[in-house]
């Protein structure tokens, strides 16, 4: 680690005028952020199970996307072919399929395919948000939307790989609690479905 980057406060001197410029930096970072996460509601974002009626807007969705968008969407570079193949594929009566939409447009979409596992069912997740929303909120939305979902199914945990450069993937990744592995340029993420225990209060001495 470079120890330029992390002196001691002890003897770094900030000028008072830079310590109130830093203060207000991080409450304005503060704002902005709550704001991000508020923005998906006042969009009108629904949430909502997708089904196979729906399966020509999922192709739409994801032949829209760019090819760094596709990518990361499907660890790896893909074609309109494979695109299509990849959407008739899916099998809604088994697996997790949300979408997000603002009006009756579908601008996300959470495909979660569910397979046996020895501690129980497991859902490998892949997401997708269209680019002009990718900082709304929606992700997250979708996100904490398919866990719930994971849970009333009964699947134990939600597996998410993405590549080791898509940021957002790990941020999320971080904040949600997963056991994060990385080999090479993939990361794999599993978030356990199982509700947190509460807090078992102290007693009293």
């Amino acid at each position: 680690m470079d120890s330029s980057l992390h002196e001691s406060p002890a003897t770094v001197s900030m000028p008072r005028g830079s310590r109130w410029f830093a203060g207000m930096w991080v409450t304005a970072s503060a704002m902005l952020r709550e704001a991000s996460e508020g923005l998906a509601g006042l969009l009108g974002v629904r949430i909502v199970r997708l089904s196979g009626v729906d399966r020509s807007e999922i192709e739409a969705h994801l032949l829209q996307l760019d090819p760094v968008s596709r990518a990361n969407r499907f660890m790896g570079a893909v074609d309109a072919t494979c695109v299509r193949r990849y959407v008739a594929g899916i099998d809604f009566t088994r697996d997790l399929v949300l979408g997000a939409r603002i009006g009756l447009s579908l601008v996300g979409v959470v495909h979660a395919p569910v397979h046996g596992a020895p501690g129980g069912p497991v859902a490998e997740l892949g997401i997708s948000v269209r680019a002009r929303h990718r900082h709304d909120g929606i992700g997250t939305q979708l996100l904490a939307a398919t866990v719930r979902e994971a849970r009333e199914q009964g699947v134990t945990a939600v597996q998410l790989r993405y590549l080791a450069s898509n940021a957002p993937m790990a941020a999320w990744a971080r904040s949600a609690g997963a056991r994060i592995s990385r080999a090479g340029a993939e990361c794999t993420a599993v978030v356990s479905t199982a509700p947190a225990a509460p807090a078992v209060p102290r007693l009293a001495t």
